[in-house]
């Protein structure tokens, strides 16, 4: 998963604009973004894989317009670990403990649980910093330098080929960078998702493997545990 960039130059207001059509061309890989915003919700499950390990765990994944989340883990030996967002509140539950999870960390998680992402890129990205060509995971891709919507710095890799989001590197303002590549990009409905995605900071590595994908999925259930809200 290691990533070699050229050095460039801090980008122009013009250039920044242009940089941004990288996003755009991810968006038009992948089906396009009035393809997408036809589609309300999915309901996606898969295994995760520990690497350097034999075990693997199972997880189902909700998520629906604009920002509903969803995804419960079934932990080999560990018990189940639960997390969601029904609008107001984010929370998690495992085997011992549950809680509502703080406001920074909700700022954390906004991104990921944001159902059109793709669409709201300028959102989450709202700065490019540098634009400059580099390798990740040996392929050559366009490296936008970023600051995220918490004005934490990033990088984002796309295929020079194909155009499509390879990987991000986070730092957020600690030594110890996360390393996310996306993998194996496989239409389901004629909506390209990655199929693998594998995840390196410190001593984690993990690769999170969809199985099935099932669009505008209903009766999906976003609820905190009663129990959460009594103690609100």
């Amino acid at each position: 998963m290691a990533c070699s960039a050229k050095k460039s130059a801090p980008l122009s207001v013009i250039e920044q604009q242009q940089a941004f059509e990288l996003f755009d061309r991810h968006l038009m890989a992948i089906g396009g973004g009035e393809s997408l915003q036809r589609q309300e919700s999915y309901s996606i499950s898969g295994t995760i894989r520990e690497l350097g390990s034999s075990q693997t765990h199972e997880y189902q994944l909700h998520q629906q317009s604009p920002n509903l989340y969803y995804i419960r883990i079934n932990i080999r030996g560990k018990g189940v670990f639960e997390r969601g967002y029904n609008g107001s509140v984010f929370w998690e539950r495992g085997p011992n403990s549950s809680r509502v999870l703080t406001p920074e960390e909700k700022q954390n998680l906004l991104p990921s649980i944001d159902f059109y992402a793709d669409v709201n890129y300028r959102q989450w990205y709202p700065v490019i910093t540098t634009r400059t060509e580099a390798e990740f995971a040996g392929q050559p891709c366009d490296l936008l330098e970023v600051l995220n919507h918490k004005g934490e710095q990033e990088q984002v890799f796309f295929s020079k080929e194909t155009g499509l989001k390879m990987g991000i590197v986070r730092f957020a303002g600690t030594d110890e960078e996360t390393i996310v590549r996306y993998g194996h990009y496989i239409s389901y409905d004629g909506i390209k998702m990655a199929s693998s995605i594998e995840e390196k900071r410190g001593e984690i590595h993990r690769v999170w493997m969809i199985e099935s994908v099932q669009w505008n999925a209903a009766d999906l259930d976003f609820s905190p545990p009663p129990s959460l809200l009594d103690n609100k």
